[in-house]
C-alpha cells in the first residue's frame, strides 16, 4: 500500500509539472505543434507534386498500348483521289451588291 501511494504521488508530481509547463509555455507549445503539422503537410504535398518514376509500371503501360500502323494502300488511294479530280468553284458572288457597311 505504501508503494502505491508513493507511485501516485510521483504521478501527481509529474502531472503537476507538465501542467505548469503547459501553462507557462502555451504559445511555444502551440507553435511547435503547428509547425510540425505544417512541415508534415508540405512534405506530403511535395511527394504528390514530384512523384518518383516507377519503371516497372511504366513498362507495363507501354506494353498495353496498341500502336496501329498506317495503311499505305489507303494513303495511296487517297492521294490518287486528290490528284485525279479537278475542283471547279462557281461563286455566286455579285460584284455590284449593296454593301450595308459602305458609307
Amino acid at each position: 500500500m505504501n508503494e502505491l501511494t508513493l507511485l501516485l504521488d510521483k504521478a501527481k508530481a509529474i502531472v503537476g509539472f507538465i501542467e505548469s509547463l503547459t501553462k507557462r509555455h502555451r504559445f511555444s507549445t502551440i507553435f511547435v505543434i503547428s509547425s510540425i503539422a505544417v512541415i508534415m503537410a508540405l512534405l506530403q504535398s511535395g511527394a504528390y507534386l514530384n512523384p518518383s518514376r516507377n519503371n516497372r509500371r511504366y513498362e507495363e503501360a507501354l506494353t498495353k498500348i496498341n500502336y496501329k500502323a498506317i495503311d499505305q494502300k489507303t494513303v495511296k488511294k487517297l492521294q490518287k483521289s486528290q490528284q485525279d479530280k479537278e475542283i471547279n468553284v462557281s461563286p455566286d458572288f455579285v460584284q455590284n451588291r449593296n454593301n450595308p457597311f459602305a458609307e
